[in-house]
């Protein structure tokens, strides 16, 4: 009779430590109810201090062995969990393992521009962090000549999105390339790319665009390209109405060095938009034909000086059997520019083309063909 009870007090407690083993879920590593001092183990000395605990004798003050020492799982640690402590050390009753468990986290968030994390939900102290995890994105805007475009990339763990911007096409550009930039009198302006260096391209509108003077004035003592007509209506008129404010921002203020015939010094200005020189309309175009241009509609209509005409009323010079203007350069001495006639042939005192420099007074109109460098 004695021994069915002993048996049935043995099963009794045995069920106890079963049952707590599954209200104890907060240990990084296997571990056993009963080892007092969590060295993997349960032995006579682990039932000693639990005892000493339970007396207040000698406190255990390390949280997990705290809960190791719990062995019947009531909330208290008493001479009952050293009793059961002393039998799992005597191998009268099984050890009782605790499983290992690992942290239960939420979901990941994103934590900057490089990471997410994740935060354990049982104890919050713990956080993970790993880098995003990017698709391969999704272009959402193209990118164009003159605009940027965007790419949107997706964190495939948290959903963080990044953007990445497209740069503008005008960089794949090359030297000969026409494009297309702002407009003048309700029609877009083509440019031929003359240069490219790394952040930049040179382009010369590829028609001459307006008909007009060098100087508007009549007196013409003082006139360079400093303080002529031209340049301040590129500058100004022609610059503010032709191109958007996004395309403004494309257009380099760039120093101009504008040599000066018959003399050895050279006139420097700060330029957005301006014309050719002498130099530069030998150094881009090899050829007289390379040089010869057309007018637009516009042009015509103001009066441009275009080609002469042959007895049967066809142009002297001409592409594509449309007659050719002659237009300014920006290089200026006295009261003559530099200009270019229809046939391409550089003008100016002293060029030995035979075409000397063209009087700058008003009434003595020629083709306009705006410069100027964009940045890439």
């Amino acid at each position: 009779m004695k021994t069915d009870k002993k048996a049935k007090k043995t099963f009794v407690s045995v069920a106890v430590v079963v049952a707590t083993m599954v209200m104890l879920v907060f240990f990084a590593s296997a571990a056993y109810l009963g080892d007092a001092d969590n060295d993997g183990k349960v032995k006579a000395g682990d039932a000693r201090t639990i005892l000493r605990h339970a007396a207040k004798i000698e406190l255990i003050s390390d949280e997990a062995c705290l809960k190791l020492s719990d062995v019947d799982g009531n909330g208290k640690i008493a001479a009952a969990d050293a009793r059961l402590a002393l039998r799992m050390a005597s191998k009268i009753d099984p050890l009782v393992e605790v499983p290992t468990t690992e942290n239960k986290f939420g979901d990941w968030t994103s934590l900057n521009e490089n990471e997410h994390q994740r935060v354990c939900v049982n104890d919050p102290s713990v956080v993970e962090t790993a880098a995003h995890n990017w698709d391969e994105g999704k272009i959402t805007k193209e990118a164009s000549l003159w605009t940027e475009g965007e790419k949107i990339y997706i964190c495939k763990v948290c959903g963080k999105e990044k953007m990445e911007i497209i740069p503008r096409k005008v960089s794949e550009v090359n030297v000969g390339d026409k494009l297309y930039l702002g407009s003048y009198e309700k029609n877009p302006i083509e440019w031929v790319v003359l240069e490219k260096d790394e952040n930049r391209i040179l382009v010369l509108s590829r028609f001459g665009i307006e008909s007009m003077d060098y100087w508007k004035y009549t007196k013409v003592d003082t006139v360079n390209w400093k303080n002529c007509s031209i340049r301040s209506w590129l500058n100004n008129e022609f610059y503010y109405k032709s191109f958007s404010y996004d395309e403004k921002k494309l257009i380099s203020e760039t120093s101009v060095k504008t040599e000066i015939p018959y003399q050895a010094d050279a006139l420097y200005t700060s330029d957005k938009i301006f014309l050719l020189s002498i130099s530069e309309a030998k150094q881009y175009f090899s050829t007289n034909e390379e040089r010869m241009c057309l007018p637009t509609f516009y042009a015509v209509q103001r009066g441009v000086s275009t080609s002469l005409l042959n007895i049967d009323g066809s142009p002297i010079d001409s592409i594509n059997g449309e007659a050719t203007c002659s237009w300014w350069l920006r290089s200026c001495s006295g009261n003559k520019a530099a200009w270019v006639n229809s046939a391409g042939i550089l003008c100016y005192d002293g060029s030995g083309t035979g075409y000397g420099g063209r009087f700058v007074g008003n009434y003595n109109p020629l083709a306009v063909r705006p410069a100027m460098w964009i940045d890439t």
